[in-house]
């Protein structure tokens, strides 16, 4: 009997310490969460966060573009932190351009909220303003280089159409954006953290419950603000208001601004 309580109380003891540990996990970093795990020198409010690994191919497929990032953030004055999951992880080809204006840091991916790689961040007095994770295609870079360089370009793509997306500027964007419904189906905590002005929130698991009763005509136009969101599960939401609401004129706002990545569970083991 002894010993069936002391493996009773080690079991307990251990489910504990499991609960413990999963609650000193950082949650998954997004748009508008507080920074603390990369920080660059001090008194410097507006930086660069490149997490990336030489053992993710969609990171090494983004070398190219990772050193133009790198270059633009350096001729804009904004300070880059490259990040590391693992001691000289990042490939090779993006730790020389290390240099004065570059910290390298190796960060826990349970600390940092880092669920992917890559993973580019903006961080603006203390909060990311800017998240792109993945290998991002040609619009999604532009788009990217264009925040760096204090111009907000946005990319829109409708659903269904094979019509090459529309990039507007921020007032562009908002004339543009004046005729329809901005639906924003992230949680209501990541909502209100941040999000679009005037947009509607649906969380998307209360999606197929409530669109048909709170938003307005099948024929106005319903943009999906995917910012922050997965692309795939964007698209989701897109399809299902097409098929199950019957909305004809469905738009996703920065599409993809999270695309194919690695995950960092994988990473790290």
């Amino acid at each position: 009997m002894l010993t069936l309580g002391i493996v009773s109380a080690g079991i307990a003891a251990f489910d504990y310490g499991q609960q413990w540990w999963a609650s000193r996990a950082a949650p998954a970093i997004q748009v508008g969460a507080i920074v603390s795990f990369a920080l660059p020198r001090a008194g410097e409010s507006r930086y660069l966060i490149v997490a990336t690994s030489k053992r993710c191919p969609y990171s090494r497929a983004s070398v190219a573009f990772h050193q133009r990032v790198i270059d633009y953030a350096k001729s804009g004055g904004i300070p880059v932190v490259l990040v590391e999951l693992k001691d000289e992880d990042s490939p090779e080809e993006i730790r020389r351009y290390a240099g004065p204006n570059i910290s390298v840091q190796t960060v826990s991916a349970r600390r940092s909220g880092i669920v992917g790689t890559p993973t580019v961040a903006l961080v603006e007095a203390g909060r990311v303003s800017g998240l792109w994770k993945g290998k991002l295609n040609a619009s999604q870079e532009r788009a990217m280089l264009g925040r760096l360089g204090g111009n907000s370009l946005s990319t829109l793509s409708q659903q269904g159409s094979k019509a090459e997306p529309l990039e507007l500027g921020e007032q562009d964007l908002r004339t543009w954006l004046a005729g329809g419904v901005i639906l924003d189906t992230r949680d209501r905590t990541a909502f209100e953290r941040k999000h679009f002005s005037g947009a509607l929130n649906i969380p998307e698991d209360e999606l197929g419950a409530r669109m048909s009763l709170e938003l307005p005509s099948r024929t106005t136009r319903i943009v999906l603000d995917c910012g922050g969101i997965d692309s795939g599960s964007c698209s989701g939401d897109a399809q299902l208001l097409k098929a199950v609401g019957k909305f004809r004129d469905v738009w996703l706002l920065n599409q993809g601004a999270v695309s194919a990545s690695c995950s960092v569970s994988h990473l790290s083991t």
